[in-house]
């Protein structure tokens, strides 16, 4: 197929570490998706993993079945594996989870203010402002995740760190299909400069307000992308 075989192209120039465990494969595979390297409805196709990674079946197939577990990628019988086709409403479903999951996340640390947690989250906005000064919409995407990713941390629960990395993976998967990047980056940063606002004011009801906020936009953006590529 042609879509496995881009994949299978990408994937080859970035070759994992002798020993290739499953952790490390699935690790990989995550980042191809969250990166659009390998996109939606591709098809990964076990061989070409294998020769890929450098790896045995065995190996390819645990990793594989930890993104199944996932819901990143679907296996279907007697046909393959393949990655995962998002609809309106799982988007509704990411946003809905992560407000949950990032809402606590922010009402912790509004409570404990703990300085290099807030630091870091300056550190990622400056980052994201920088480059949208540069236009770059990688490095923004990038920096938007490690905020998220950041502020889950401070929950300090590696359950809850696992949810939101997938549902992070998914997020990009979604913008990446749908255009690839931020339509008003600018827009996103100063969602951002709100959300650490609120919590350096901790102020429960602002910090509810940003968070929310965010999430309720985002998801706006990528169900009205939607429309327009399905109309």
């Amino acid at each position: 197929m042609a879509g496995a075989k881009r994949g299978r192209a990408t994937l080859a120039t970035h070759p994992v570490a002798v020993p290739s465990r499953p952790d490390m494969i699935a690790a990989r595979l995550r980042q191809a998706l969250a990166d659009g390297e390998i996109t939606e409805g591709e098809q990964l196709v076990e061989p070409d993993l294998v020769a890929s990674f450098g790896a045995s079946r065995p190996t390819v197939r645990e990793a594989l079945q930890r993104l199944v577990q996932e819901g990143l990628v679907t296996a279907i019988p007697h046909r393959g594996v393949f990655v995962t086709t998002f609809s309106p409403e799982d988007l509704a479903d990411i946003y809905d989870a992560r407000r949950a999951i990032e809402t606590s996340a922010a009402l912790r640390l509004a409570e404990t203010q703990d300085p290099a947690v807030l630091a870091s989250l300056r550190e990622h906005h400056r980052a994201m402002t920088t480059a949208v000064t540069a236009d770059d919409p990688a490095e923004l995407t990038a920096a938007d995740m490690r905020f998220h990713e950041t502020l889950v941390a401070c929950l300090r629960n590696q359950r809850l760190e696992r949810t939101s990395r997938t549902l992070l993976v998914e997020t990009r998967m979604c913008l990446t299909r749908l255009e690839g990047h931020y339509s008003m980056p600018q827009e996103a940063v100063d969602e951002h400069a709100d959300i650490v606002g609120a919590i350096q004011s901790a102020d429960v009801t602002a910090v509810i307000k940003a968070v929310g906020d965010h999430m309720t936009n985002a998801a706006e953006l990528l169900d009205r992308l939607h429309a327009q590529r399905t109309a």
